[in-house]
C-alpha cells in the first residue's frame, strides 16, 4: 500500500543541531546534497557520535578522508538493510568541510534521547498523509493501555518511531514502516534508544506474520489518515487487534468521523471489530490537537479478541481542553502549565470509569452507533456561548461536506 511522501522537520531538526551549526538546507548546500540525504548525513552522525566509541575517538585522525571514514563507519555500525541509502557520501567532494561539521555537531554534544527526528515540515502539512501524534498525547495513550516493562508494544505505522519509543516502560518493541526512507531513520532512532532492530521491520503492516510466534501484548497506533478508496483507520485497526495476544490492549488515534460515521461503507468493518474485539473507551480529543492541520481526533480503546458484549457499557470522555494553546513559532504548548493536572485528572476518570455531566458517560453500544462523548454526554446549556453555537454549526457543515463527497465516490465506483 504505498503511502504519501513525506518531509522531516527541517526546523526542529535546525534547533536541534543547535545556534553555532548550519541549518539542514545550508548544509546540504555546502556538501552538495538534497535535502533528505543532509538529513540521513545529520541523523547519522549524531549516531555515531553518540553511540559508536571508536568513531567518535577516531574521526579526528581523518580530517583528509572524512567522508570515506564516515561511511566506512556508517558500514560498520548501522544494519545491513540500510546502509545503500549512504552510497551519496561517496560523492561528497569537500572532505574538510564534512570535518567542520561533523566537529560542530560534537561540540554542541546535545543530548538525543528520543528522535534523531521529532516532527515533519509545517511548511508540507496539507500534502501530508500522516498525521503526527503530539509527545504528551502519546504518553497519555501509553498510559490508559498501561503499558508496562512486561509487555511487547507493537507500532504497526511507525514512520520514526516517535510513537512507540518514547514509552520508556518497555523496549521490546515491534515496529513495521513502509517507506524505505522513513524505515531507515526509525533504524537509527531505534538504535538510539537501544532497540534491537531485528524488530524495525520493512514492509506493510498487512504482510506481516510474527516469525517468533510471539504476540503483542498492547499496541499504540496513530494510521494514515483519509487514505480515499481502499483502506480505512479501521482496517488498520483490525489489522494490529488480529495480530495481538487475546485480551492485549489498542489504543488508536483517529479522526473523529471513524468513530461517528455508520454509513454502509464503513458498518461491515465496524461489525467486525466488535464481532472478535470490546470496544472499552472512546476519548473525544482537542480540536486543534494537530495544528495548523484541522482534522479532529478522537482516542478509540479496544481489548483485542474478546467479542463485545452490547449490554457491557463503553466508557466516553469529553478531552477537549488539554491545557495547550497556540502560539506563533512554536505551535501548540502547555504555556500556562496546566497539562499535568488536566493529565491526572482524564487519567483518574479513565480508571475509575467515572460519569460526570459534560466530561464523561457510559453507554452500550453497537455498530450502527456513534462512538462518541457527544453523541451520550448531555449539554449543559447554560454554559453555551453564541460563538461555541456557531463553532458547530461550522463542524456540522464541514462534516455534511466531506461526506457528501465520500458518498459521491462510493457512487462513482
Amino acid at each position: 500500500m504505498p503511502l504519501p511522501k513525506v518531509q522531516l522537520n527541517i526546523e526542529m531538526l535546525n534547533k536541534q543541531m543547535g545556534a553555532d551549526i548550519m541549518n539542514i538546507e545550508k548544509l546540504g548546500k555546502k556538501l552538495s546534497i538534497d535535502t533528505k540525504n543532509a538529513i540521513l548525513l545529520n541523523s547519522s552522525i549524531i549516531l555515531l557520535l553518540s553511540k559508536h566509541e571508536s568513531y567518535k575517538d577516531d574521526y579526528k585522525d581523518h580530517k583528509e578522508d572524512a567522508a570515506q571514514f564516515l561511511h566506512e563507519s556508517i558500514n560498520d555500525y548501522l544494519p545491513e538493510n540500510i546502509i545503500s541509502y549512504f552510497n551519496f557520501i561517496d560523492n561528497i567532494k569537500s572532505n574538510e568541510d564534512l570535518y567542520d561539521i561533523i566537529s560542530k555537531i560534537e561540540r554542541e554534544d546535545i543530548p538525543y534521547d528520543k528522535d534523531l527526528v521529532s516532527d515533519f515540515s509545517k511548511d508540507e502539512k496539507k500534502s501530508l498523509g500522516i498525521v503526527l501524534t503530539p509527545e504528551h498525547i502519546a504518553d497519555l495513550m501509553a498510559r490508559i493501555i498501561n503499558v508496562s516493562e512486561n509487555d511487547i508494544l507493537l507500532d504497526t505505522c511507525s514512520g520514526t518511531g516517535r510513537l512507540a519509543m518514547t514509552q520508556k516502560e518497555t523496549k521490546d518493541l515491534i515496529c513495521i514502516e513502509q517507506q524505505p526512507y522513513m524505515h531507515a531513520l526509525l533504524t537509527m532512532n531505534a538504535l538510539m534508544n537501544d532497540i534491537d532492530t531485528d524488530n524495525i521491520i520493512l514492509g506493510s503492516c498487512f504482510d506481516h506474520e510474527s516469525e517468533d510466534g510471539r504476540k503483542p501484548t498492547k499496541c499504540i497506533i496513530n494510521p494514515p489518515y483519509g487514505l480515499g478508496k481502499g483502506l480505512t483507520e479501521l482496517d488498520f485497526m483490525i489489522n494490529a487487534l488480529n495480530n495481538m495476544e487475546v485480551g492485549g490492549k489498542l489504543a488508536a488515534i483517529v479522526p473523529t468521523s471513524t468513530a461517528i460515521d455508520c454509513k454502509k461503507s464503513k458498518l461491515a468493518l465496524r461489525k467486525e471489530l466488535l464481532e472478535n474485539n470490546t470496544l472499552e473507551a472512546v476519548m473525544s480529543m482537542p480540536d486543534e490537537l494537530f495544528y495548523p492541520t484541522s482534522v479532529n481526533t478522537c482516542i478509540i480503546v479496544f481489548t483485542a479478541g474478546v467479542p463485545h458484549n452490547s449490554k457491557k457499557k463503553t466508557w466516553f470522555g469529553y478531552w477537549k481542553d488539554d491545557g495547550f494553546v497556540k502560539t506563533k513559532n512554536e505551535g501548540r504548548i502547555d504555556k500556562y502549565n496546566r497539562w499535568d493536572d488536566i493529565y491526572e485528572q482524564w487519567i483518574n476518570n479513565f480508571i475509575n470509569q467515572e460519569e460526570k455531566p459534560g466530561q464523561c458517560i457510559r453507554a452500550c453500544i453497537t455498530a450502527e452507533d456513534e462512538w462518541c462523548a457527544e453523541a451520550y454526554l448531555e449539554t449543559n446549556y447554560s454554559q453555551l456561548t453564541e460563538n461555541d453555537f456557531k463553532k458547530q454549526l461550522m463542524n456540522y457543515e464541514i462534516f455534511k461536506l466531506a461526506n457528501n463527497e465520500e458518498n459521491e465516490d462510493n457512487e462513482n465506483s
